[in-house]
């Protein structure tokens, strides 16, 4: 993440925004992008197995994988039992699609004024 601008806090903590997106900027593209770019080269990260998801944040996974879906993407199914869920849209993913997408799905603080 570095490698791309991204500066992570201690532990390799994701640093998130006080409008609760991820990546330490105004610009979420930025971190979308070193996102993919890390997938490419790694793969997807793995889940923490220690956090269980709330039935809101499952939902909200859902809708976000079906907009990806409807979008053209082939994104799998998540598996909630393993840990196996993908929110970045893989690295084939267009950083716009994956940043209307979140917040069509409430994973994303929608910009003020926004509905």
């Amino acid at each position: 993440m570095g490698e791309h601008g991204i500066e992570l806090g201690e532990g390799g903590a994701i640093p998130v925004n006080a409008d609760g997106s991820f990546g330490g900027s105004a610009d979420g593209a930025d971190f979308d992008a070193a996102m993919q770019a890390c997938e490419e080269r790694l793969g997807p990260p793995p889940a923490d197995a220690g956090t269980q998801l709330d039935e809101d944040t499952k939902a909200q996974i859902l809708r976000f994988t079906k907009c990806m879906r409807e979008a053209g993407y082939d994104m799998p199914d998540p598996d909630f039992e393993s840990g196996e869920v993908v929110v970045s849209g893989g690295a084939d993913a267009d950083p716009q699609d994956v940043e209307r997408c979140s917040m069509e799905a409430g994973l994303a603080a929608q910009p003020e004024g926004a509905q």
